[in-house]
């Protein structure tokens, strides 16, 4: 081998040797940035897990708040119909009394209505003349004939107490 060779062969392997260098820093570079970049995901990845978790705990104190709150209308509700059924057994009486007050108050709004009826058939019975007339002559006649049978009961009874 020669001397030129020698240097060509040794330029080859520095110049092999810079190249491997420099593509093992790029390479790595590389690498570091990509490592970065997943570094920063997964940290964003945690970062919304923990938001997620803290989110859980968070309607998971809601939930058991409810719960409670829910336990202690359910025991105000329990009170509150026993309290019910308590004023339903002492008001069953004046509940009878009203039911019976209220019967007896269809019956006379029945009895109005009636009445009412009767009143204004009288008032058109009344409201002619002609007929007021016919009903003054039949109030006369009834007026007639009670005092014939009035004296006929007198007469008889005249006769009777003369007989004996």
């Amino acid at each position: 081998m020669g001397r030129p060779t020698r240097w060509i062969l040794i330029g080859s392997l520095l110049f092999l040797v810079a190249y491997q260098h420099f593509t093992i820093n790029r390479v790595t570079k590389h690498a570091d940035a990509v490592i970065h970049q997943m570094e920063t995901e997964y940290g964003k990845r945690v970062d919304d897990l923990q938001k997620v978790i803290a989110d859980k705990k968070a309607v998971e104190e809601e939930l058991n708040q409810a719960k409670n709150e829910l336990s202690s209308i359910e025991s105000t509700l329990g009170q509150a119909q026993s309290q019910l059924s308590a004023l339903g057994d002492r008001d069953k009486p004046l509940i009878e009394k009203v039911n019976t007050l209220l019967e007896s108050r269809q019956i006379l709004e029945k009895r109005v209505a009636l009445l009412t009826s009767e009143k204004e058939s009288l008032d058109k019975k009344f409201q002619d003349i002609s007929a007021l007339k016919q009903a003054i002559k039949e109030i006369k006649q009834r007026r007639v004939e009670e005092k014939k049978r009035s004296l006929k009961n007198k007469d008889r009874q005249l006769l009777i107490a003369g007989n004996r």
